[in-house]
């Protein structure tokens, strides 16, 4: 990819820039089957050196593959520092915050 197709899928950071310019992050819609419970799809490019970013509370829970491992995210109250190893891609299937209780009552 060259670099200017890169800059052209990067999404601009918003808030205080300490992560660069641009983060390379992209949602795709869920299938129509999957919309009552799922919010997207997501990719992030695999950063070339290890970073260290604060995931931002959303409400929602997301299941994060990262090429070795499957992880549960969430939902947060408060930012949630991680840090990404070099070359590593990750992709995750983000719910909506009610959809993991979808056909079921949320806990009281």
């Amino acid at each position: 990819m060259t670099k200017a197709a890169f800059a052209q899928m990067a999404t601009p950071v918003v808030g205080s820039g300490r992560y660069g310019p641009v983060v390379s992050y992209r949602e795709q819609p869920v299938p129509p089957g999957l919309r009552a419970f799922a919010e997207c799809t997501w990719t992030s490019a695999a950063p070339v050196a290890p970073e260290r970013i604060d995931v931002l509370p959303d409400a929602c829970m997301d299941l994060v593959w990262s090429g070795v491992q499957l992880l549960v995210a969430g939902p947060d109250t408060a930012p949630h520092p991680f840090v990404r190893a070099a070359g590593v891609v990750a992709t995750g299937l983000r719910f909506r915050p009610e959809g993991v209780y979808v056909g079921r009552r949320p806990p009281r």
